[in-house]
Parts: structure tokens; C-alpha cells; sequence
């Protein structure tokens, strides 16, 4: 058995989560039966036939999405996930140090 001692609250509290972490991720492939393994992969396939396909791979997809939009065709849909997940972000922070100083924890 291991037995970890640790001189303040903040380190183990970051290796408990760690180690929760671990463990929901070892485990959570016998729990969950929506997806197979190729999914997990990224292999799905396709009724696509392959000369009908806009793409041939990854490369072939960068260099078309270059010539097409330019470099900022990479961010199409930036400012809207930024809108949604600003505020989300700002609020959970703020939260997060207002917790620690009602525990007695100094902020960060």
C-alpha cells in the first residue's frame, strides 16, 4: 500500500485529480459502448466512393483550403467558439479564486 504525504493542501489535491483522471479513462471504455474502436481512431468510414471524394487526406485538404480561402480560412468560426467560451472561461476563473479564498487558500 502507498501511502503519499504531502506538505500542503494544493499538491494533493493536484495528484488526487490526477490519479482520478487516470483511473475515468482506464475504465470508461467498459462503460462506454456508443463508440467502437475505429471511431475512437478516427477511422470512419465512408459510402463515399474515392474519386468522388473533395479531399484525398489531410495534406490535400490543407493545400486546397490555402489556395481557396487563404490562411484565415483556418479560423472560419473563431469569434463565434471565442463568444462562448469567454465568458464561460472568465466566470469558472473567478469562481474558482473565490472558492479558494472562502477555503483559506491564497489565490493563485
Amino acid at each position: 500500500m502507498w501511502i503519499l504525504v504531502f506538505d500542503n493542501v494544493v499538491t494533493c489535491t493536484n495528484v488526487g485529480h490526477m490519479l482520478s483522471c487516470n483511473i475515468v479513462v482506464a475504465t470508461q471504455d467498459f462503460f462506454d459502448g456508443s463508440n467502437s474502436l475505429p471511431e475512437q481512431l478516427g477511422i470512419f468510414f465512408t459510402d463515399v466512393p474515392v474519386d468522388q471524394r473533395t479531399y484525398r487526406n489531410g495534406l490535400d485538404c490543407l493545400i486546397k483550403t490555402v489556395r481557396a480561402e487563404g490562411v484565415l480560412g483556418f479560423y472560419k468560426g473563431f469569434i463565434p467558439n471565442w463568444l462562448r467560451l469567454g465568458p464561460h472561461t472568465v466566470i469558472s476563473f473567478f469562481l474558482f479564486e473565490s472558492l479558494r479564498k472562502t477555503a483559506g487558500i491564497n489565490p493563485i
